[in-house]
């Protein structure tokens, strides 16, 4: 009777939480939702008979539980050891915290737009825990709105800047110069909230250069024609020039058959773009000897 009974009392539990830093005896355990509860047991039999240790539910046979996200609240379980001849078990008390989840943006497909299109879209989110989800703009380009879920971006010909390497881009098939502007919006939820990144990709529009109207010249047989035309280019682009007709350059030395009335072609090109007139006022004056 001695014996069995300092044996019983020899018999004691240490538990282990993993979700806590240390080892501690204890009969209330907290888990969050979502969260594993591992519960580990030491026993120690003074007669180094072999203990059996066994859990009881919502505790695995490992001691281990995952709560899922709708089950925050109280429970009660208990765990036991034995040697086969005596059982011990201490009671346990498990309280589950509430998590509130994040929303979690709904997919969007953005299609690029060119300059002076609209580029815009819908935003929407859901709730896991079935919070009300209230969508707004963290950041946004400038000149964009984002009212009732809807995101607008009205752009321009100023939207994609050109720099010196554009030209080179330009040149690559199928490739086109373009600007990313971010979209930064926050869902919020109960409490919790989450934050997502939309990408708006607009594409260059690439206008023509405007030529200058040319003005007439007047030269007399073996005299130089000279022609200085000028174009203006609105996206900045680097402008060259060619002649056809009467002149394959803007400069020219007149013969003594070249009396009357000539036409010379000028096109201002951007390497994509152009934009030409004919100079139909070039007078050759004959001379008499």
């Amino acid at each position: 009777g001695g014996k069995a009974l300092m044996k019983k009392l020899s018999l004691f539990l240490v538990f282990m939480i993993v979700l806590s830093v240390s080892v501690f005896a204890a009969t209330n355990l907290t888990v969050d939702e979502g969260r594993v509860l591992k519960v580990k047991v030491n026993a120690y039999d003074p007669d180094k008979d072999k203990v059996t240790i066994s859990y009881a539910p919502p505790l695995n046979s490992k001691g281990e539980w995952r709560p899922d996200f709708n089950q925050s609240g109280d429970y009660k379980s208990f765990v036991s050891v034995s040697d086969g001849e005596f059982v011990i078990s201490e009671d346990l008390n498990i309280k589950v915290i509430d998590v509130d989840r994040p929303p979690i943006f709904n997919p969007v497909k953005i299609n690029a737009v060119n300059e002076t299109q609209e580029a815009s879209f819908d935003a929407s989110a859901y709730d896991l825990d079935g919070d009300f989800v209230t969508i707004s703009a963290v950041s946004l380009p400038e000149g964009a709105t984002f009212t009732n879920n809807h995101f607008s971006l009205n752009t321009n010909y100023d939207a994609v800047k050109k720099y010196w390497f554009s030209r080179l881009i330009d040149k690559i098939p199928f490739v086109k110069i373009s600007k990313t502007f971010n979209v930064k919006l926050k869902a919020i939820g109960r409490t919790a909230y989450s934050e997502k990144n939309f990408k708006i990709k607009v594409l260059d529009v690439n206008r023509p250069p405007s030529l200058a109207a040319l003005a007439p010249v007047t030269v007399n047989e073996g005299e130089g024609v000279v022609i200085n035309p000028s174009a203006a280019d609105p996206d900045n682009d680097k402008i060259k020039y060619s002649y056809g007709g009467w002149m394959n350059s803007n400069k020219k030395v007149t013969g003594y058959d070249d009396a009357g009335v000539q036409i010379v072609t000028v096109k201002a090109s951007d390497g994509f773009l152009s934009d030409s007139k004919d100079l139909r006022e070039v007078y050759c004056l004959s001379m008499q000897l």
